[in-house]
């Protein structure tokens, strides 16, 4: 990638002035929403992938400040 837009840069591209930037743009748009669409069918009929809800996993936060406490403890006796 690095690579081509070092050419693009020293042989002065201008974007703007090139008259097949617009539909390519607008195709690749097109192209990649009926590939998307596409895929989802066919992981939707195969079941690829699922999304699994699970419960949301509650954080002692008591837990957390112990944590916290014991490594700023480790921390002040490691720099006296």
């Amino acid at each position: 990638m690095c690579l081509g837009w070092t050419t693009l840069l020293r042989n002065q591209y201008n974007p703007f002035a090139d008259p097949i930037i617009t539909p390519f743009i607008i195709i690749v748009g097109i192209v990649t929403g009926i590939m998307k669409f596409g895929i989802s069918m066919v992981s939707d009929y195969f079941h690829v992938w699922e999304i699994q809800y699970r419960a949301i996993k509650e954080i002692d936060v008591s837990e957390v400040n112990k944590l916290d406490k014991d490594f700023t403890h480790r921390v002040l006796v490691k720099n006296i």
